[in-house]
């Protein structure tokens, strides 16, 4: 019981604070119209006959909140900067990705590394965005491979975490993602492990081959705020779905890479 009412608070939460950052002003707009009017309704009622510049000016307010919220604009700089540093980064991607198709020997493993870390920040910044994280200090993501049948290793981070680390299996809930081919959510991450981790919460995304019934990597979504992804994953799903996808090229890629060394 105690958990549900922690998991529905962080979720209310952290849906006031994104409306909030995306609509400030229209906010503000609300409470003053809203006010002015409850006023004048309240003054109508118990208020003598009589001269109503009062009334006047909660008029003159009710007007101005209009105004105020018609000019408000429907996305904020922050958001435009995201949005344009996420075009700009997914045409290059795009382009190296079609480079090293034409030409196989561009095939590397610094160039698909370089490519998977900047998949890694497009996912981080669509997020990000979506909770108005846009300093950066809430959400990251990882990319983890099997190693082997009991371990998995993160290949790529976009965090100031060490860059590669493995973990026994049956030490990340993320793993089961390789099994259920499924996203995972977890509301309450530090609550689920014994280990100490710097993240509250996370969502994990399977990365599928190109016949989608084996998940080949795993990307997971970690948060500092607990129930981050709550309520909001299958959206988060649906738009994180390209660079997904595009991610499970870079694998097709290093097979090919592969196989043609091997020739």
């Amino acid at each position: 019981m105690f958990t549900l009412i922690k998991s529905k608070w962080h979720r209310t939460r952290h849906w006031l604070n994104s409306r909030w950052q995306l609509n400030k002003k229209s906010l503000i707009a609300i409470l003053i119209g809203s006010g002015a009017w409850i006023y004048i309704v309240l003054t109508s009622v118990f208020k003598d006959s009589g001269e109503h510049w009062d009334i006047l000016f909660a008029v003159f307010l009710m007007a101005a909140a209009r105004v105020i919220s018609a000019f408000h604009p429907r996305e904020t700089t922050e958001e435009s900067k995201f949005r344009e540093k996420r075009k700009i980064m997914t045409s290059t991607i795009l382009d190296s990705i079609n480079d090293m198709f034409c030409e196989t020997s561009n095939i590397s493993p610094q160039k698909l590394y370089s490519i998977r870390k900047e998949l890694l920040d497009c996912i981080a910044q669509n997020v990000r965005q979506y909770r108005k994280d846009y300093h950066g200090i809430q959400i990251y993501s990882n990319l983890l491979i099997k190693d082997g049948d009991e371990h998995l290793l993160v290949i790529v981070r976009n965090s100031p975490r060490k860059e590669e680390k493995r973990y026994h299996i049956n030490s990340l809930r993320s793993a089961n993602v390789f099994d259920t081919l499924a996203p995972e959510v977890c509301g309450d991450a530090k609550a689920s492990t014994t280990r100490h981790i710097p993240y509250a919460s996370f969502l994990a995304l399977p990365i599928l081959n190109h016949t989608l019934d084996e998940c080949i990597a795993v990307v997971t979504i970690d948060s500092t705020e607990p129930y981050h992804f709550d309520g909001a994953h299958e959206g988060l799903e649906t738009t994180l779905r390209p660079y997904i996808r595009t991610l499970a090229i870079t694998f097709s890629l290093e097979t090919k890479r592969g196989s043609n060394n091997a020739e």
